[in-house]
């Protein structure tokens, strides 16, 4: 029995070190068409080879101050004679490149991970590819010099920070399948004067969009079910709120803190005596049909 039990318990160790022999992870850098140095992490399988444009790690400093005006992405990287498809740009792989100001990223790329261009105060364009499906947490934070941004088609989110303190960003199309925009958002956004909602879109979460000073106007779609806390914030210059559903949106006490509340509300005619025993949407004191 013994005997057993110590060959069963070999087996399932060389298993699972046989498993993990077929996905190895490795760091490496190889240089780009225009001589820039670029780092990257591989997983390789029997079925693919990826690469992740990643953080390079040690001498950090150094390296943020090498990317400067223009980096390409290249679409895939050869690493001791093995061909690797660039798919994802990483957590942090660009974060605090201060001098950069343009970013072009090839059609192989379908993830951008948290804070990958944090920090990137003069990043002024970037061309984000409609095969990008994700974009992480804090992507875009803080790059102060980015006015227009054209998001990919596929986006199901906003994600949580993802250009707050983009102070140079004007305007912004939020694709049609974003369901949700998240905490953070668009915070402090303050040139932010024209957004575009979409159809899909059932929630929007908290400061979101805070302290937007240049918003004048906004259209809340009718599938749009809660407004967090803070939501619209700070907004002092918002004159207008356009509102297409028949049953009001949930908001909170704070959801527009800082807003006039005199501004016109317009909803459609037969449900504005809904909005008006809201709890919260009864404090606006021009609501009136389109």
């Amino acid at each position: 029995m013994k005997k057993t039990f110590i060959l069963q318990l070999f087996i399932l160790v060389f298993l699972f070190l046989g498993v993990n022999l077929e996905i190895r992870a490795e760091k490496f850098f190889a240089v780009n068409q225009d001589n820039d140095t670029i780092y990257y992490s591989i997983e390789e399988n029997s079925k693919i080879q990826i690469a992740t444009v990643t953080y390079p790690g040690d001498n950090t400093q150094i390296v943020r101050y090498d990317y400067k005006d223009t980096l390409r992405i290249p679409e895939d990287v050869t690493h001791n004679g093995i061909n690797y498809k660039v798919t994802i740009i990483g957590k942090h792989a660009f974060d605090g490149c201060r001098l950069l100001r343009y970013v072009l990223i090839p059609q192989s790329v379908h993830t951008i991970e948290n804070y990958a261009f944090y920090d990137c105060v003069l990043l002024n364009s970037i061309n984000l590819t409609n095969e990008i499906k994700d974009i992480g947490v804090s992507a875009f934070e803080n790059c102060r010099a980015l006015e227009t941004i054209v998001l990919p088609n596929h986006l199901k989110k906003i994600s949580n920070s993802m250009f707050r303190n983009c102070v140079s960003l004007s305007s912004i199309i939020i694709p049609q399948k974003v369901e949700t925009i998240e905490s953070f958002a668009f915070m402090n956004c303050s040139k932010l004067s024209s957004i575009i909602l979409p159809e899909a879109l059932t929630l929007i979460d908290n400061s979101a969009f805070r302290d937007c000073i240049s918003l004048t106007v906004i259209d809340i779609p009718q599938n749009v079910k809660t407004i967090r806390i803070n939501a619209f914030a700070g907004n002092v210059n918002l004159n207008a709120i356009n509102l297409y559903s028949s049953i009001p949106p949930r908001i909170y006490f704070e959801t527009f803190d800082g807003v006039p509340l005199s501004l016109d509300v317009y909803i459609h005619a037969g449900s504005i005596s809904n909005y008006q025993k809201d709890e919260y949407w009864n404090k606006f004191v021009n609501i009136q049909p389109k």
